[in-house]
């Protein structure tokens, strides 16, 4: 979303990453297989954990941070206008995806369709016959 609005390229969920000059470009793994995908920079990019761990600055990069000049800019900074018109979406929490619980197993004893059927309709995932 915040790619369309800035009117760049999008890339999320990428497992690598890599930055030139004028572009970026990285792998994307999903269940079916992984892509590659590359774009012309300014991009707007999220990446997954699969990415090595950050690396944090020694004391003396820390404390010569403290000393750089902090700039904040407004909307009208950086030439956005804002209609109030329009939703904004602010999030307000976040938490880690919950474990995945186990699956129910299903033996084909010649009835193995009707139990898939029953599941779904049980779990509100399709309609049942009325």
């Amino acid at each position: 979303m915040l790619a369309e609005l800035l009117g760049v390229a999008g890339a999320s969920s990428l497992s690598t990453v890599e930055i030139t000059d004028s572009a970026v470009s990285g792998r994307r793994n999903t269940e079916s297989g992984a892509f590659e995908m590359s774009a012309q920079l300014p991009a707007v990019i999220s990446i997954t954990e699969a990415l090595p761990d950050a690396r944090f600055s020694n004391f003396k990069g820390i404390m010569a941070a403290k000393k750089k000049p902090f700039e904040t800019l407004s909307l009208a900074d950086l030439g956005i206008t804002v209609d109030e018109s329009t939703g904004r979406s602010i999030v307000i929490a976040v938490a880690q995806r919950p474990a995945r619980t186990a699956g129910i197993r299903i033996e084909d004893d010649g009835d193995a369709g009707q139990q898939i059927a029953d599941f779904l309709i049980q779990n509100q995932l399709i309609k049942g016959r009325s």
